[in-house]
């Protein structure tokens, strides 16, 4: 239903019912060996349609969807990014107030490179950041690679990277960050309203 949704355009309003049953329809059809008919679901809605109704609409939606039946989540995504590495041994992290270890640079900003460590952190706060928009309507109907190349980017950014999308993850995700500038925008303004005191920390 995301996938029939993201297709149309901005404030189509439809059935979501009918929707719901047509999709639930596909998809038991696409996974499984046995699966309910058109009544059958019908009848979990009191039959408020008709089998051919439903049976008709499901062809309109997959021809919206033009039969694209299997879509990842966000987190498979990030979770497939991380596994390949977000960090550069080369980079530069700002350091956490009050850290020990690195002395300031001429501009008095402690800096320090990637540890396992910070891997470590990084990989936890890229799953919260996944957690964090899977709860977000806004993001509901969204591309889910370009969402999570936006959360990869934003972790990074949150940790203090000084460059937030190197070339070496462009060739990583085959995505210039002006692909999900405009997700970036919208998970930094949401954590913003959601956790005012960390976002601006």
């Amino acid at each position: 239903m995301d996938i029939y949704s993201s297709k149309l355009a901005k404030d189509t309003e439809y059935d979501t019912v009918l929707i719901s049953l047509v999709c639930l329809l596909i998809s038991t059809k696409y996974l499984q060996i046995k699966y309910p008919g058109a009544d059958a679901l019908n009848y979990q809605v009191s039959n408020r349609y008709n089998s051919d109704l439903i049976i008709s609409m499901e062809g309109k939606v997959l021809d919206v969807i033009d039969w694209q039946l299997m879509v990842f989540p966000i987190y498979d995504y990030v979770k497939l990014f991380i596994s390949q590495g977000c960090l550069f041994e080369n980079e530069e992290i700002l350091k956490a107030p009050g850290a020990q270890g690195q002395e300031p640079d001429s501009s008095g900003v402690q800096l320090e490179k990637p540890t396992p460590e910070l891997a470590e952190h990084f990989k936890k706060y890229a799953e919260f950041f996944a957690d964090f928009c899977l709860y977000q309507q806004c993001f509901m109907t969204v591309d889910p690679y370009l969402l999570a190349c936006a959360i990869v980017a934003y972790t990074r950014k949150y940790m203090g990277v000084a460059i937030i999308w190197r070339q070496e993850l462009e060739l990583l995700t085959k995505c210039s960050f002006h692909h999900f500038r405009d997700l970036y925008l919208t998970i930094a303004k949401k954590y913003m309203e959601n956790f005012p005191e960390h976002a601006n920390s």
